[in-house]
């Protein structure tokens, strides 16, 4: 009897904790099937030079914070060309967090490579990354920032960039590690506060938040 019993105990635990990965995956598969269909949304944005659905696709706080028909304007102004075709998309995720079978946070990263002009020049790469899911934070979903190398020289890549601050490409850099680490370490303490502290009334009050990056 007591073998049945944790016979029945283990296959409901099994049951349980399959449900919940199998329930992530198609959730993750999902998401980024949907993400790859976007980014070849965007590409005929870019070859039509559709300003207006190029910058929908930006998280909501980057609309707030930049004014990205002027930046989407000044990008095809600079480049003074027609996009084309891409040789291959590269799609990747790059951060996924989930909590009790539920992805709270992914990000994925986007790349469109060997970028054919209608002037006959290739440039090497397109990127950006967007944010397919944020529950902590959904003024974060959508894309971020993009960027279009157009070039290298002694100071590092020449690029082109939207949704960014026109730093160099070494600084845009440190400035995604900045933002990424960041998300993380807020991400980690959101599930303290939350799910860990929130109850405990001697140790809540001790903690402290302050992440300086």
């Amino acid at each position: 009897m007591k073998n049945f019993r944790l016979s029945a105990i283990l296959v409901i635990v099994l049951f349980v904790f399959t449900s919940c990965g199998l329930k992530t995956i198609k959730d993750e598969d999902r998401m980024f099937k949907e993400t790859k269909e976007e980014a070849e949304q965007l590409f005929e944005y870019l070859k039509n030079e559709d300003i207006e659905n190029l910058s929908s696709l930006f998280c909501q706080k980057k609309r707030d914070e930049h004014d990205l028909k002027n930046e989407c304007e000044e990008f095809f102004e600079e480049l003074d060309d027609k996009f084309v075709s891409y040789e291959k998309l590269e799609t990747m995720v790059t951060q996924r967090t989930c909590y009790h079978g539920e992805i709270e946070l992914m990000v994925v990263s986007v790349k469109f490579k060997n970028i054919t002009m209608q002037s006959g020049k290739t440039y090497e790469e397109i990127n950006y990354y967007t944010e397919t899911r944020n529950t902590n934070r959904p003024e974060n979903e959508g894309i971020g920032a993009l960027v279009l190398i157009i070039g290298e020289n002694e100071d590092g890549w020449i690029q082109l960039t939207i949704g960014v601050e026109k730093n160099t490409s070494e600084e845009y850099e440190d400035t995604q590690l900045c933002t990424v680490a960041k998300e993380e370490a807020d991400q980690v303490f959101e599930y303290l506060r939350e799910k860990i502290f929130k109850n405990c009334p001697v140790c809540f009050p001790k903690i402290k938040r302050k992440i300086m990056i």
